[in-house]
This record gives C-alpha cells, structure tokens and sequence, in this order.
C-alpha cells in the first residue's frame, strides 16, 4: 500500500539561508524571530506560542486522538494497562483518521524544529497526552522524556499541542524552566513550589527540550484532557516505534502524501535489510540522509 518516493535534500525547499521562511509572519506576529525563538528555548528549555493551529484542525485531531484510543484498546486491552490513554503510534490509525497525516502537511508549526534541529529530522514519537478525570498520583510522576544530555547539542524536541483548553483544573503540564540543563531530579517539594503550569487556549503548542523536568498535572474535572505530543529526532535516532514497519503491517495507506510526509515518518532514515543498497546509489538507499 505504501509506494516509496524520491529522495528529498531538506524538508522546505523554500527557506531562505537565513532560517526565517515564508511562514515568518506567523512568528512576526509574536514578534518571534528565529535566533529570538533559539535564544528563549536554549535557557528556559521551552517556548509556549499560542493560537498556532485552527480551530477546526484542532477539533478533528481531538476527536481523531479519541477515536484512536478506543481502536487501540481493542487491540492492548484498556484500562488495566498501562498506556491507557496514550497513543503508542499514532499514524497506524491514518486510515481512519487522516488528520495525523495532514497535521504533517502544515509547516508552520515545524518550522521551530527544523531551526533547533537543521535541515533534517523525523518523527521518533507520534502519540498523544490524555489524562482522565481524577488521575492518579502515579500519572503525575516528574520526568524528562530523553535522558542524555551533551551540553550545546540537541539531540531533539518535544512538541505538545493543546487539543483542550489547558487549565491548571484539568491538569495542565507543569515545567521546572531551566531544569533542561541537568540530569538531576529536582525533589518533589521544589518541583511543586517552583514549577510553571502550560496555561493556554486549544491550538497552542509547547516546544520543549526533552531534557527538560515536567509533569501531568491534576485534573479535577468531570472530562478528559487531551493533547497530541510528538518527539522529533536527528534521523540517525531509533524511532520509539518503527513507523514504516508499523503502517505496512497494519496496511495503511500513504501513498498520496508528499515526501515531505515520507521524510518525517523516516521512510528515508531505515537501516538496510539487505547487502545490496550499500552499493546503490544514495537517492535509492533506505537510508540517505546526511548525520548532522
């Protein structure tokens, strides 16, 4: 079902060598350059933009994320286990729910990604962040999402997009700023006096270093609180799930998506299965990109 595509050199042709797109007035309108957005995410270890995504792409991906959980409960089991309420692989239900693969489509949104991590970098995460009403203690546990830290050097980004309106009610995420630029976790008393909350409206999105110490909030609302989150990578990085390999085995079809759509799932970033492609040319090989 999947029909591979030529190979591609960056993932917008269009960037000028400044880093600042096209797309510029989307962060002009919150006086947002790139080295100002760089500058902010290097020492805080996030950068909240509000009002990113539309309304109704928003709605879509909120009742897709839904919709999901429930096919993927059918296959894992629901509340006895332990990704209740998490996506594992979001884009094996594309079939279903073709917004994860139009939400890749929108490039505003990556353009911060493409400034922290280059020309090249893929998806190594595409879930989601839903928590229920009354969660547990267990679910707000202090965390970072990538434990290795090389000072100066990013190995990727955590992008989480509000599909609810986050409150500090419904268990909107906490963030210890600055914390990105340790390995050490901060003890639960200072965590909680010194934290900040994600507050915003549906559609806004947190960029944040994966390093970073965060937590789920509580939420003590009648309703679930939902978000998408992905993790993006240098192409070099194992994929929390073997994308490619997932959409094959659960016959989903991608073939009318773009190889900008390709590139970000890491169709061109899979290790070779066979002698051969070591001697094929680089546009043919089953990875080609270039290690930055």
């Amino acid at each position: 079902m999947i029909r591979q595509k030529k190979n591609i050199t960056k993932i917008f042709s269009s960037e000028d060598k400044t880093g600042i797109k096209k797309f510029s007035n989307l962060y002009g309108k919150y006086g947002m350059t790139k080295e100002e957005f760089l500058e902010r995410f290097n020492k805080d270890g996030y950068v909240i933009l509000p009002d990113v995504l539309s309304i109704d792409l928003i709605i879509k991906l909120k009742e897709a994320i839904l919709g999901s959980l429930e096919l993927q409960a059918a296959i894992i089991g629901k509340s006895s286990n332990r990704y209740f309420g998490k996506l594992l692989c979001a884009p094996v239900f594309g079939n279903t729910f073709p917004v994860f693969f139009e939400l890749l489509k929108e490039k505003e949104w990556l353009q911060p990604v493409q400034w922290l991590l280059d020309e090249l970098f893929i998806i190594n995460l595409y879930a989601s962040s839903c928590i229920p009403p009354d969660n547990d203690k267990a679910s707000q546990y202090i965390h970072v999402d990538l434990p290795r830290y090389i000072p100066g050097y990013h190995f990727g980004m955590g992008v989480l997009i509000a599909t609810d309106d986050f409150t500090k009610e419904n268990g909107a995420t906490k963030m210890l700023k600055g914390s990105h630029l340790t390995l050490i976790k901060p003890e639960e008393e200072y965590f909680t006096n010194n934290s900040e909350q994600f507050i915003c409206k549906a559609g806004s999105i947190l960029y944040f270093n994966p390093n970073l110490w965060h937590a789920t909030g509580y939420n003590s609302t009648r309703n679930w609180r939902t978000a998408a989150v992905l993790g993006f990578t240098r192409p070099w990085m194992k994929q929390y799930a073997d994308i490619p390999r997932l959409l094959k085995k659960y016959n989903v079809d991608i073939s009318s998506y773009s190889q900008d759509v390709f590139q970000l799932l890491g169709y061109y970033s899979q290790p070779p299965d066979n002698m051969e492609d070591f001697s094929v040319p680089l546009e043919k090989r089953m990875f080609r990109q270039k290690v930055v």
